[in-house]
Formats: structure tokens, C-alpha cells, sequence
């Protein structure tokens, strides 16, 4: 009788284990609903993986720590995220896998590590639900193939197994292999798929020391015990740590052309952070507090062993939470550009960890202590709970109520227009897409996508930097954006190539509206500004009274160009505009196109133009008006003039550029909101003429509190390129000019003249 109500009572407990799982999945369906019923690939990042997981030879499965064949990268096991991509090109079954699954798991990890310590189902449910009012979690969760995903995954999964091994709980026959696999994978996932994954083998060092501490047993036990996977952590961090000495070009992957040592560098970098975390989880202030109570108590009185021993694992658990939260911050901080996506696994850390402080201050108020101790724990436990609960409703307001929606609704447009365009191109037609030249990636996706995705590797691209370069009939490709005065972090709109195309084909006859596909979506946001946090509070507490509701509108429009309209001007044969194919990894590229008859022409003169706010921008006196920029003052002898006799234009600035460093001149100049510029040089190579080889000059404009604007010339040619974008200014005050070789940190050697920034209307 009793073995059968024992078993009943078993059966109950894990049917109600098995409902929370089942009401955690139904919790992810809904966060991440519109991606999962709607999914569709991005512009970033999908294209080029999916090529290349495609393409992938089987014959030489050693290159899968080079998946994606970039050579300034060390992700040995990014290709570990990428397993749907090897199989399929369906959108539906990445999402699936990556918003869905891993999702779950993750939540999942978290949910057991904190049932396990709290002995609260309730409070763990509650504690993992809050994670979706992060804004780290709206990027990463509403954007497919990004590493943090699994980072924290990763991290999820190995302290879920290590609190396993640590309780000294036996594995039965059936899940001691389910439990070994999935060590092994978060151990990989957390460090092994990007390069800030080696924080996770310094907070895993950590971890044990601290655990070691919290379950009372020697360090020897603690090894004993989990050996295996701390051989899989070490494993995965010696590879990434062996891949990354072995890089064969200077470091330059997620923006860490901004890395930097320097003491006030970092100590800046850590204040932003610290204002960061103070506006977005200010929780964790009375948490700590909660924490450090618990410490004293655990010092201080004499408890019984048992409840001792409950007291000092929250402690060590909550305290890792924060560790690892900290790690992940930690590492971040040489980087000079700030991204929200970034902070995944610091956020998760850092909530999780003040769910368990909570749980400590429940318990103390169990214990025996005076009124006054009783009432602060109550008044602290309170505000903890009263800001964790405003910064969750807060998240999900401008999270994925409004952030999420954009991005999906973006990727949407943006496989509608390519869907629209590999219907109706003809075979080896030309299609133009009207995209900002400043950034690579949509470019080169673009091309990736119509063969990965659409089945058109036929089509011929070009991406116009002038009228000119619309040289034949075909599909031309343009955005539509409006109703918002701010945007966010790699969402590729293409504001100045939107003015260009409506300031070429005003009242143009050549050109017809097929289709488009242009969706409106309400936001709440506070910030009329670009790639900065949708977030802000007071005194720690967020700012519902300055949220703003308006319409994000972005979508595409496909017109048809009939040929003709337009003189042909001077133009390089190379016909630098033009994308015809990916241009890195370098595994399968175009011919180069023939190259201009030597010797180099010099450079022409330029066209009757509207005044340009810059001196000397033909540098006929020299670098007079022009300074140093970046890393320039420790290459001044690079920086030279150069006159080329017989003609008008008759001077040039020449780079000499072997190290690959960031060098260049810059200009101030005094801009006013709201007025239209247009931005522009002609710049060549001295060293050669072929597409194949990146070449990294650029020209660009920079004013606080919106997105640089830039031209950026991709391939060597020695003849003369002219490129301009056009934008429009939302500052007024002086903005910054700068002429630079070393984007991509390309050796070579380049001459610029004609800088231009002037007004276009």
C-alpha cells in the first residue's frame, strides 16, 4: 500500500515537473511567436552561413573550425550552430531550432538550476519568464545565427550539469549518456563559437572555487567529481585560444578594430557600462544588499547545521550567477563599441542571480531575527522585486513589442523584395540595389542570398554610387523608410542611397514601379537617436512617463529601368560600383576585369559642383586645413602629397599603408540639421588593379548622435574612382571629415583627392 502511494506520489511529482517545462515552452512560443509562425532569414550574417555550411567539403571536415573561411576570426566551433544550414536552406527549421529549441534549453537549464537551489518551482518559473523583458534576449532571439545564443546556452547547460555532478546525484543507464553529450556541447558552446567565449573558462575556475565553498567540500572532491567536464571546458578554451594565435591577419572581428588596452580606455569603458546596468537592472543593487545579508547572517549568528548549509548554497549559487555575469562584462570592456546583443549572457547573470538573492531574504525572514532586521529584509526584498517587475513590463514594451517586430518586419520586406526579384529577373540579368556603401555585409549578402536562398546565382548586382553606373535595363532595388527619427543596431535601412535614387530619376521617363512591400509597425521608444539602447529610467527606475509611441515604417519598392537617360561620365573600367560576387571568404570569386592600360592616369578634373565646405580638398597646398587622424601620428611619413604635371587637377594625398594600420587625415567642418550633404572623393591604388584583393580606403563623415556616413572603395585599381553618398543630417555643429586607408586592415598604398562634402540642395 505505502510502495503504491509512493510511486503514485513520485508519478504526480513528475507530472508537475513535466507541466512547468510544458508551460516554459508555451512562455517561449509566445516571446518569440512572430519569428516562429513568420520566420525568415536577415540580411546579415544568414546569407554568408548558409553558403558556406552548403558548399562545405565533406572530403576535408578539419576546415569545419573555419566554417565560414574568415581569416580575422577564431570561432573554431561556430560551426556547431550552424547544424540545420548543412541539411536545408528552410527558414522555418533554423527558427525553429534557434528561437525554439535552444530557447527552450537554455530557459530550461536555468529553470532546473534554480528549482534545485530555491526548492521553488514557482520562483524559478517566475525568475527565467523575466529574462524576456531583456533587451539583449529581443536582438539575439528575433536575429537567427548569432553566437551569444549559444553562449549562454552553453553556459546554462554546464552549470546544470555541474550542479548534478556536485550533488552527487547517480545517472541512471539511459541518461548517463544524454547527460554526457550535453556537457560536451555546452562546454563547446561556451567557449569555442566567438572569441569573448574565453571569459567562460575564467568564471568556470571560479565557479568551482566558489562551489567548492557553498556545498562544503574539498577542491579534490570537487575535481573528482566533475573531471570530465572541466576537461571539455578546457578542451573547448585551448582550441579557441590555439585558433586565435593562429589567425593569419591582425584581429579585427566584432568591431574589435576599436580594441584598445589603454587604462582610460577601459576605465571608460567600464563607467558605461556601469551606467548601462544602473538604468537597465538596477535591481541588482538591493540584491547585492540581500546577498551580503545573507553572508553576515551565515557569519555572524549560530544557525542550525542543516539550515546552514541550505543558506551557504544560495549564497555560492547566486554569487556564480554574478560571476559568470561579470566575466562576460568583463571581457567586453577594451571594445570601443558598445552593443546591446553583446550583454546576453551579463543580463541573464545578473537577473537570475537577483531571483536567488531573493530567495536568500525569504529564507532569513524565516530565521530568528530582531524586527528591525525583519523589516528592512522585507522593505529591500520588496524594492528588489517592485524594479525587477517595471524593467520586465518596461523590456517588453520596447523589446519585443517594438524592436522585435521591426526586425522581423524588416527581414520580411527584405525576403519579399528578393523573392519578388528572383521571380522576375531574366536569366544573366542586371539587377541595382540601391544600398549605402558604408557597410559591406549587405552587399555581399545580397549576392550569397540569390544563390543560397533564391536559386539565382546568375544574376549580375550593382550596387550605384552614381548615375552612371546604370549602364544597361534591368530590376532596380530601393528602400523606403519614414515615421522614425532614430533606428536600431544592424538594421540596414539605406537612408542616402534613398536620396540618390530620387535626386537621379526625378521625373525620369526611364523608369517604371513594378512592386512593394512596405510595413508599418507600432513602437514605444525614447530615443530619437541611432544604434543606442531604447531604454532609459530615473534614479534606477525606468521612464514609462517618456516612452513615445510612433509607426516604424521600412520596406522595398522594385522598379524597372528601361536603359538610357543618362551621359555616360569618366569612369574606371573596373566599374568600382559594382558587386558581382562575394567579397570575403575568398572561395570562389570572379574574374578580375581587365585592367587599365599603365601608366595610371592622373586624376581628372572634377565637375562644376556646389561649394565644398572643405579647404584644400584637392590638397594643392599640401595637408594645409588637414590633421592627423587615428593612428596616424605614429606614421607621419606615411602621409605624403603627390603631383601628377600637365593637367588641372594636378595633386593628390598619398597613403603608404604596409602595416594594415588606420591612417588618414581629417578635417572639421560646421554642418546644420536637417540639410541634405552629399559626401565624395576620387581616390586610386598605386600598387595594382584586380577585385580579388581588398583594398580599404574610405572617406566618411562623423557628427554625435547619428550613424557615420561613408564611402568605402573595396578592390585595388590603379585608375581613378569617383564615389559619393548622400545623406541627411540631423546635427548641428561640427562634424568631423576623415580620408583613411586601413579598413579591413589591408596593406596597401592609396591616393585621395577631391574630397568633397557639400550641400545638395
Amino acid at each position: 500500500m505505502d510502495t503504491n502511494r509512493d510511486r503514485r506520489g513520485a508519478f504526480a511529482a513528475h507530472l508537475r515537473l513535466a507541466a512547468w517545462y510544458a508551460a516554459l515552452a508555451v512562455a517561449v512560443l509566445v516571446f518569440a511567436w512572430p519569428v516562429l509562425i513568420q520566420p525568415r532569414f536577415g540580411i546579415l550574417d544568414c546569407p554568408v552561413t548558409y553558403d558556406a555550411c552548403q558548399r562545405f567539403d565533406w572530403s576535408r571536415p578539419w576546415k569545419l573550425v573555419d566554417v565560414l573561411g574568415f581569416g580575422n576570426q577564431a570561432r573554431p566551433f561556430q560551426f556547431l550552430m550552424f547544424i540545420p544550414a548543412y541539411f536545408t536552406t528552410s527558414a522555418a527549421l533554423h527558427a525553429w531550432f534557434e528561437n525554439g529549441f535552444i530557447l527552450w534549453l537554455t530557459l530550461a537549464c536555468a529553470f532546473t538550476i534554480l528549482r534545485k537551489v530555491t526548492g521553488r518551482a514557482w520562483l524559478a518559473f517566475i525568475g527565467v519568464i523575466l529574462c524576456f523583458g531583456r533587451l539583449p534576449f529581443t536582438e539575439n532571439f528575433y536575429t537567427l545565427t548569432l553566437c551569444d545564443v549559444y553562449m549562454l546556452c552553453g553556459a546554462m547547460l554546464v552549470l546544470m550539469v555541474l550542479q548534478r555532478m556536485l550533488e552527487g546525484r547517480a545517472f541512471s543507464r539511459w541518461t548517463r549518456w544524454l547527460w554526457l553529450t550535453g556537457g560536451a556541447f555546452g562546454a563547446l558552446y561556451a567557449t569555442g563559437v566567438k572569441e569573448t567565449a574565453g571569459a567562460f573558462f575564467m568564471s568556470y575556475c571560479v565557479t568551482l572555487g566558489v562551489l567548492s565553498w557553498g556545498y562544503g567540500m574539498p577542491m579534490r572532491t570537487v575535481l573528482r567529481r566533475t573531471w570530465w567536464l572541466s576537461l571539455w571546458v578546457v578542451i573547448g578554451t585551448a582550441v579557441l585560444v590555439a585558433k586565435f594565435l593562429s589567425l593569419d591577419t591582425l584581429y579585427t572581428a566584432g568591431g574589435a578594430a576599436g580594441y584598445t588596452l589603454a587604462p582610460a580606455a577601459l576605465l571608460g569603458n567600464a563607467q558605461r557600462f556601469a551606467a548601462y546596468f544602473l538604468d537597465t537592472a538596477s535591481y541588482v543593487i538591493p540584491a547585492v544588499f540581500l546577498l551580503l545579508a545573507g553572508v553576515n547572517v551565515l557569519v555572524v549568528i549560530t544557525l542550525d547545521e542543516s539550515v546552514r548549509a541550505v543558506l551557504r548554497r544560495k549564497i555560492a549559487w547566486a554569487a556564480v550567477l554574478f560571476v559568470v555575469a561579470l566575466c562576460a562584462a568583463g571581457i567586453l570592456l577594451p571594445w570601443q563599441t558598445f552593443y546591446t546583443r553583446y550583454l546576453l549572457i551579463t543580463s541573464a547573470g545578473l537577473l537570475l542571480g537577483t531571483v536567488l538573492c531573493a530567495d536568500i531574504g525569504i529564507t532569513l525572514l524565516r530565521l530568528r531575527l530582531s524586527v528591525v532586521a525583519h523589516t528592512l529584509l522585507i522593505d529591500v526584498a520588496a524594492l528588489a522585486g517592485i524594479l525587477v517587475l517595471a524593467h520586465f513590463a518596461y523590456g517588453i514594451m520596447v523589446g519585443p513589442l517594438s524592436e522585435g517586430r521591426v526586425r522581423h518586419q524588416a527581414d520580411v520586406a527584405y525576403d519579399d523584395m528578393f523573392r519578388y526579384i528572383a521571380a522576375n529577373a531574366p536569366s544573366n540579368g542586371t539587377v541595382y540595389y540601391m544600398m549605402d556603401n558604408d557597410v559591406l555585409e549587405p552587399m555581399s549578402n545580397t549576392t550569397y542570398a540569390l544563390r543560397a536562398f533564391y536559386g539565382r546565382p546568375d544574376i549580375q548586382c550593382v550596387f550605384p554610387s552614381m548615375p552612371d553606373d546604370y549602364t544597361e535595363p534591368g530590376l532596380v532595388a530601393v528602400s523606403e523608410i519614414r515615421g522614425m527619427r532614430f533606428n536600431y543596431t544592424r538594421m540596414p535601412v539605406h537612408h542616402a542611397s534613398i536620396v540618390q535614387f530620387h535626386e537621379w530619376f526625378r521625373n525620369s521617363r526611364n523608369i517604371a514601379h513594378k512592386q512593394a512591400w512596405v510595413y508599418e509597425t507600432p513602437v514605444w521608444f525614447c530615443h530619437e537617436a541611432y544604434n543606442v539602447p531604447q531604454y532609459t529610467s530615473s534614479f534606477g527606475f525606468p521612464d514609462f512617463w517618456h516612452l513615445k509611441r510612433g509607426m516604424y515604417v521600412f520596406g522595398w519598392h522594385v522598379y524597372e529601368y528601361k536603359g538610357g537617360g543618362h551621359q555616360p561620365a569618366t569612369k574606371p573600367s573596373a566599374k568600382p560600383a559594382t558587386v558581382i560576387a562575394r567579397q570575403q571568404p575568398a572561395q570562389e570569386t570572379p574574374p578580375s576585369p581587365p585592367p587599365p592600360p599603365p601608366p595610371a592616369t592622373p586624376p581628372p578634373p572634377p565637375a562644376p559642383a556646389a561649394t565644398n565646405l572643405l579647404r584644400n580638398g584637392r590638397f594643392a597646398q599640401r595637408t594645409a586645413g588637414w590633421t592627423y587622424w587615428s593612428q596616424t601620428k605614429q606614421f607621419t611619413n606615411a602621409v605624403t602629397t603627390v603631383a601628377y604635371p600637365g593637367r588641372v587637377a594636378t595633386t593628390a594625398l598619398r597613403l603608404e599603408n604596409p602595416g594594415g594600420a588606420l591612417i588618414g587625415m581629417q578635417q572639421l567642418v560646421n554642418v546644420r540639421s536637417g540639410q541634405v550633404y552629399r559626401l565624395g572623393a576620387r581616390v586610386r591604388s598605386t600598387v595594382t588593379t584586380d577585385s580579388k584583393m581588398p583594398f580599404g580606403a574610405r572617406v566618411a563623415v562623423y557628427a554625435p548622435g547619428q550613424p557615420e556616413y561613408a564611402v568605402v572603395w573595396f578592390s585595388q585599381a590603379t585608375n581613378w574612382w569617383r564615389q559619393e553618398v548622400a545623406f541627411t543630417n540631423a546635427y548641428t555643429g561640427t562634424a568631423t571629415v576623415y580620408a583613411h586607408l586601413g579598413y579591413g586592415k589591408t596593406a596597401t598604398t592609396g591616393e585621395f583627392t577631391d574630397v568633397r562634402l557639400e550641400p545638395a540642395r
